[in-house]
C-alpha cells in the first residue's frame, strides 16, 4: 500500500470517529432538553384553586352627628346682608357654645354673597344674599334635637340634613373585617367539600376593593337635604332618630386545593 493511500485511509477514520461524536453530543442534547422540557412543564403547571369573597357585617349604634347649619340674609344694601349675616351668627355661636359645643367642633364651611335680580319688568338689582354655613360635631347624640331647636330659635335658617357616624370606626370596620375572613374560609370549606377537594393554604388574600359602605336601614347615611329652618317651632316638634349604623368588609381569597 502506498502511503499516499495510507494517509488517506488514517483520514477517514478519523472523520467517521469526529461524526459519531458529533451526533453523539447532538443526540445527548437533544434528550437532555426533552427532559428540561418535560420537568419545566411539570414545574409549571397550574395549580388547581378556589376563589371565594367574604362579607361582614357590623351594626352599631352612632355616637356622633354632623350638623350643616347656616344663616341667610338679604337686603338691598350689601354690607347692611353682611352685617345682619354676622349679628344672628354670632348669637348662633355663643348659643352653642352654651350647650357645650367646644370650639373646634365648630367648622364654617361656606360663606357666600350673591346679588338678587327681578325680571319682571326686565333685569332689576333687588338687593344682595350672604349665606354662611357652618358643620356643627354634636358628640351627645341625644342632644341633636335641642341644638338644632336652640340654633334655628337663634335666627339659622338652612339646615342640609344630619350625618351620623362613628368616632372610632376602625375598631368596628376590623371587626367587620373579621367576619369576612370568616365567611370567606366557610365558604371555601362548604364548597371544596362538595368538589370532593381539600382546600390548603391561601395564595392570596385581598381585602374587598370597594370602600367599605355605611347605610341605616336601607339609606346611605350621608344622604343630605336641604331644610329650611324657618318656624322654630315646628323643628322642636320633630323626633330626631340616630338608627343603627352597619358597616360592611368585603375579602377575598385565593386557596391552593388538591383532588381528594
Amino acid at each position: 500500500m502506498s502511503k499516499e493511500k495510507l494517509l488517506y485511509g488514517i483520514i477517514g477514520i478519523l472523520l467517521t470517529i469526529s461524526l459519531i461524536a458529533i451526533y453523539g453530543t447532538i443526540s445527548a442534547r437533544r434528550v437532555a432538553s426533552i427532559d428540561l422540557s418535560r420537568q419545566g412543564s411539570s414545574d409549571n403547571r397550574k395549580e388547581d384553586i378556589l376563589v371565594v369573597t367574604g362579607l361582614g357585617k357590623v351594626s352599631v349604634k352612632p355616637d356622633v352627628a354632623y350638623l350643616n347649619v347656616g344663616v341667610r340674609t338679604t337686603d338691598k344694601n350689601a354690607k347692611k346682608a353682611q352685617d345682619d349675616n354676622k349679628d344672628i351668627m354670632e348669637n348662633v355661636m355663643t348659643k352653642l357654645k352654651s350647650l357645650k359645643i367646644d370650639e373646634e367642633d365648630i367648622q364654617t364651611t361656606v360663606y357666600n354673597i350673591w346679588p338678587r335680580y327681578s325680571y319682571n319688568n326686565g333685569e332689576t338689582l333687588e338687593g344682595y344674599e350672604v349665606e354662611n354655613m357652618i358643620k356643627i360635631t354634636v358628640r351627645d347624640i341625644d342632644s341633636v334635637g335641642d341644638v338644632l331647636d336652640e340654633v334655628s330659635k337663634e335666627g339659622a335658617n338652612r339646615s342640609i340634613g344630619i350625618e351620623f357616624g362613628i368616632l372610632d370606626s376602625d375598631i368596628v370596620y376590623k371587626q367587620a373585617l373579621e367576619q369576612a375572613m370568616d365567611d370567606a374560609k366557610n365558604k371555601a370549606e362548604v364548597m371544596s367539600k362538595n368538589a370532593s377537594m381539600t382546600i390548603q393554604k391561601p395564595l392570596a388574600i385581598y381585602e374587598g376593593n370597594e370602600a367599605s359602605q355605611v347605610y341605616i336601614g336601607d339609606m346611605m347615611y350621608d344622604t343630605r337635604s336641604m331644610m329650611v329652618l324657618d318656624d322654630a317651632d315646628s323643628i322642636a316638634e320633630v323626633p330626631i332618630s340616630s338608627g343603627e349604623l352597619e358597616i360592611q368588609a368585603n375579602v377575598t381569597i385565593v386557596y391552593e386545593t388538591r383532588q381528594q
